[in-house]
């Protein structure tokens, strides 16, 4: 056999190897040795002039599914998953269709699911799922569990609702994995209704609830502030015979220091008998103590761990850090820093931005810098937090170049790491033209847009809002409507916060029929006020001159504010009897 495989591995011979021959051989070997059918897979894979396709992995996988080698099979499917378009319909219905065996389809298939999953496609998982239901075949329990899970852990709860009532509607059975999956999803969204319902439907279908069901739910009254209730679950839990973990104690204990009941969380402590407490169990009271600023308990606490054989992670100090960074106590938080490195500890973005917020919060930039070119040196890569720290700080000290050069060089991390996380919003935005205008250069405020262009970078609405938003400040009405219709030309259609803001810097000018034309054309292209617009622009108008009652009720009138803003406004003041202003 060994000596006819070699024949093969002729260059003439590899050349005419496509993915369907090679197929078929597999299926040849494999319908009377499923082993050796393995073997001259692997062996056909080290041949240098041939490389095997999606249809022969598909073929060797579903051997090794009828031969009960699940684990090979899985991480052969993990392995081409990412790369072989698998979950496209195309695909799918071509494998689909090779293969007539619907169970070792169903078992194939299953595992296809699992691979996507895991390896975090959830995207691709889902549309499996689906096509399956097209072909009749169901997944198995294991898999939709995986899935679920998944998407749980993915935070697209909503979505895993959806996969849950199909795979019922499919008639597949759930398991208690299954409640317990959506149970923490419940824990995710503090649905309490739902997870109460859950665990009535767990117990109809003949599960009891386990340590993770009993678990989850502690920590979703927790959640709510429902800690009677949750210390109930744990009775409820002693009663079936089901002790309480360290996860228990440690979830009980951070719901009552989350809401500064310290004394209840240290009597929990005390009630925790044999279980030992962990790093999470101390730092919780560590920050719950922090919180109430009682910075002696906790360092009190810091010390008993070390007591007791616990070694103080990076969590730990940061919580500490933090606190002593928030008081101004700078030089026992250098010490800190400095216990922790010696401890062999390294510090984490968190610390980092911890320690540079605060020298920038006190106007230390040079200090701030230095913090910040360490971080590079550790190889620690900057978020948000440290970019808008460092703005706001140069903003703040009024050394404006700086400032700029760290928003374009923020900016530069959103395009090479595609992360939308990173883009700046209107509140950093907003720092740059107030230092502008506080320095009387509102030229250069101006000028930023095109600034952005030179550098190949893309504005947005929020540079051009909080360009507008200052100007108007400044009384600097006809720059601001310039540079309105400067956004308009460039192809950028302007949000409600910027209309707002020019209307009710034109009504404070008089000019009425500009500000009349404008909620005209914001009606036209359907840009309502919501509550997060209306939140920002109400602290702008109470710094102005005192016009906003009439104003909001003139926008109410005209239907330019959704429902909860209106309801917002008649709250918060009486309905204003005098005219409209426009």
């Amino acid at each position: 056999m060994e000596g006819t495989w070699n024949c093969l591995s002729k260059a003439q011979t590899v050349s005419r190897l496509n993915p369907c021959i090679m197929s078929e051989i597999l299926l040849q070997i494999g319908r009377h040795d499923r082993n050796l059918a393995w073997t001259f897979f692997k062996w056909a894979a080290s041949l240098p002039h041939y490389q095997h396709a999606t249809r022969p992995y598909w073929t060797i996988i579903h051997i090794l599914t009828k031969n009960n080698k699940f684990k090979t099979a899985q991480s052969l499917l993990q392995s081409i998953a990412h790369k072989g378009f698998l979950s496209s319909p195309v695909v799918l219905d071509v494998m689909i269709n090779d293969y007539s065996n619907l169970g070792t389809n169903s078992a194939v298939l299953s595992m296809l699911i699992n691979s996507y999953a895991q390896l975090g496609l959830t995207q691709d998982a889902i549309q499996v799922f689906y096509q399956l239901g097209s072909y009749g075949i169901n997944p198995t329990v294991h898999s939709c569990n995986i899935l679920l899970n998944s998407l749980v852990k993915a935070k697209f709860p909503a979505m895993a609702w959806k996969i849950y009532r199909e795979m019922l509607c499919r008639g597949i059975e759930a398991d208690s994995r299954t409640f317990n999956v959506m149970i923490n999803a419940c824990c995710k969204q503090s649905d309490l209704q739902n997870a109460e319902e859950l665990v009535n439907q767990m117990k109809k279908h003949g599960f009891s609830p386990d340590l993770f069901t009993y678990n989850s739910l502690i920590s979703l009254l927790s959640k709510k502030g429902m800690h009677y209730e949750a210390l109930s679950i744990q009775d409820t839990m002693l009663e079936k015979g089901i002790q309480p973990d360290i996860v228990t104690y440690n979830t009980l204990i951070h719901g009552f220091c989350k809401e500064g009941r310290l004394r209840d969380a240290l009597k929990i402590l005390n009630e925790m008998g044999d279980l030992v407490p962990n790093n999470v169990t101390y730092t919780t009271l560590i920050d719950g103590y922090c919180r109430e600023n009682n910075l002696t308990e906790a360092f009190r606490l810091r010390d008993e761990m070390i007591r007791k054989g616990l070694v103080p992670g990076t969590v730990t100090y940061n919580v500490l850090l933090h606190k002593l960074c928030e008081e101004g106590k700078l030089e026992e938080a250098n010490d800190l820093l400095n216990e922790m490195v010696e401890k062999g500890l390294d510090p984490d973005h968190i610390t980092c931005n911890t320690l540079i917020n605060s020298q920038c919060k006190r106007g230390n930039m040079a200090d701030a810098w230095k913090l910040r070119n360490k971080m590079l040196q550790s190889g620690l890569v900057f978020d948000v937090y440290t970019y808008k720290a460092l703005i706001h700080g140069f903003c703040k000290s009024g050394k404006i170049d700086e400032a700029k050069e760290v928003l374009f060089e923020m900016m530069i991390a959103v395009c090479c790491l595609l992360s939308a996380g990173f883009m700046p919003n209107f509140s950093v935005y907003s720092w740059l033209i107030d230092c502008y205008c506080v320095q009387h250069n509102e030229e250069e405020a101006l000028k930023l847009p095109d600034e952005f262009v030179k550098r190949g970078l893309s504005e947005d609405v929020f540079l051009y809002s909080s360009i507008i938003r200052g100007l108007c400040r400044k009384d600097k009405l006809r720059s601001a409507e310039k540079t309105f219709n400067n956004m308009s030309r460039r192809g950028l259609v302007g949000d409600a916060l910027i209309y707002t803001t020019l209307i009710y810097a034109y009504l404070g000018a008089g000019e009425r029929t500009k500000a009349s034309e404008l909620c005209e054309e914001m009606a036209s292209k359907r840009i309502l006020i919501n509550l997060k617009t209306f939140y920002v622009f109400d602290k702008y108008s109470l710094e102005m001159d005192g016009r906003p009652e009439v104003f909001w009720n003139g926008m109410i009138e005209r239907g330019l504010v959704v429902k909860s803003v209106a309801q917002k406004v008649r709250t918060i003041a009486q309905t204003s009897t005098s005219s409209m202003l426009f």
